[in-house]
């Protein structure tokens, strides 16, 4: 409920938030025609889906944020409640959405809320968030992809997509 009111405090009058400049962090408290609010004006959603269920032991409604269409970037929030890098964050939404959303997010969904999203969200996907000519990417490129001993279905997959950048001139 405090979540609620904190969002309705600042939706309306002169410190109108809910503007297409605006990304909110977490949206625990938030009920569906809430999110459609935000999903109207455009404002993205960070998840921090560990510090979320650490702190408030709950996450945000990510499928419906999906559902009606707003875009869901990824974060780590801080170390006292949360990952600490994001591949811990990525290996925390990938476990929520196995056991907890029945898969409702594909692999790719969740790469690019960690990615373009998350560069939205930020006013920054002019320059980052993509990999394309123009934008600025930080990239390792290994010349020998990681054993594919994992369980997770889409390790195989990006093996051969490493292992084909790696054999580019």
């Amino acid at each position: 409920a405090a979540a609620r009111n904190e969002f309705n405090c600042i939706r309306d009058g002169e410190r109108d938030l809910v503007q297409p400049i605006s990304a909110f962090i977490h949206g625990v408290g938030l009920l569906p025609t809430d999110i459609a609010e935000m999903a109207m004006e455009e404002v993205e959603l960070i998840w921090s889906p560990r510090t979320n269920i650490t702190l408030y032991g709950d996450t945000a409604r990510v499928t419906e944020y999906a559902r009606l269409g707003a875009t869901i970037g990824l974060g780590t929030d801080w170390i006292a409640s949360g990952s600490m890098n994001m591949l811990r964050e990525l290996a925390c939404v990938d476990g929520l959405n196995q056991n907890q959303l029945d898969g409702f997010f594909p692999d790719e969904q969740i790469w690019l809320m960690a990615t373009r999203n998350t560069a939205k969200a930020l006013g920054m996907d002019d320059l980052i968030g993509t990999i394309a000519p123009g934008m600025t990417a930080d990239i390792a490129i290994f010349a020998r992809p990681p054993p594919v001993s994992s369980t997770h279905p889409t390790l195989p997959a990006l093996s051969a997509v490493l292992s084909s950048f790696a054999s580019l001139p």
